[in-house]
């Protein structure tokens, strides 16, 4: 199931953020769906500053590392994996959140990822113009 596969993500990339371990060590591993584990978590971390650009402007709070992370692990895949179905991507995450985070959390990561989805040609287009 590609929505526990997003939460293994969430959790390494987190891991990364908060406490300085590189995932390599994690996700070397991990056995189920270990290709896309891979694409994702190593995607964020290579456009992790990309990615945190787009997030401070959708956003108006900064979230923790952990919410952080689900959203990263997200915005990695609806910038950068376009034969994902954007439904099966928005609900995966939203539900991976909701079962670790909660309900609050999960909604507010639900508005951030739509927002990205219906906006994401012209987020790509700021991305090339303005992104670090």
């Amino acid at each position: 199931m590609k929505g526990d596969t997003r939460l293994r993500a969430a959790a390494i990339l987190g891991d990364w953020l908060e406490r300085g371990r590189f995932p390599d060590r994690q996700v070397s591993g991990e056995t189920r769906d270990r290709a896309f584990l891979m694409e994702v978590v190593y995607g964020a971390v290579k456009w992790k500053r990309a990615l945190e650009w787009v997030l401070e402007r959708l956003t108006q709070r900064s979230p923790d590392p952990a919410l952080r992370a689900h959203l990263l692990v997200a915005l990695y895949q609806v910038f950068h994996l376009d034969d994902l179905e954007p439904y099966a991507l928005a609900d995966e995450t939203v539900e991976a959140v909701k079962r670790t985070r909660g309900v609050r959390a999960a909604g507010f990561v639900n508005a951030v990822v739509r927002r990205a989805l219906r906006e994401r040609e012209a987020w790509r287009a700021a991305l090339a113009r303005d992104a670090p």
